[in-house]
């Protein structure tokens, strides 16, 4: 997916990485595989499935929506079992994992 505009909502959360890990994603690396979320054409987020430091078959999840007026649309929920489905089916996970922090209110 090519970034021809600041992702919606991202402000100051769209630096150099950011840009980068969406710019190359949807290749499964060492580290894991990160996409972009897109909503009616807007980058609205990003979703990450890394397996750096977890035993073979294993990965951790992390998911992002920019905008506090994304959330409770379903988009998270879409895209985290669209990613689930993938590591299941084309990445032969045994176990995929995810967590939040204390302070997420979502």
């Amino acid at each position: 997916m090519a970034l021809d505009r600041e992702p919606r909502g991202a402000g100051v959360l769209c630096d150099d990485e950011l840009r980068e890990r969406i710019e190359h994603s949807g290749t499964l690396t060492g580290w894991g595989l990160a996409l972009g979320i897109e909503a009616s054409g807007d980058l609205i987020g990003q979703i990450q499935a890394y397996r750096a430091q977890l035993p073979r078959g294993v990965f951790g999840i992390g998911i992002e929506l920019f905008d506090q007026d994304d959330r409770g649309k379903g988009y998270g929920t879409e895209a985290v079992a669209m990613l689930v489905r993938h590591l299941f089916d084309e990445e032969q996970a045994r176990r995929v994992e995810g967590g939040t922090t204390r302070d997420n209110a979502a």
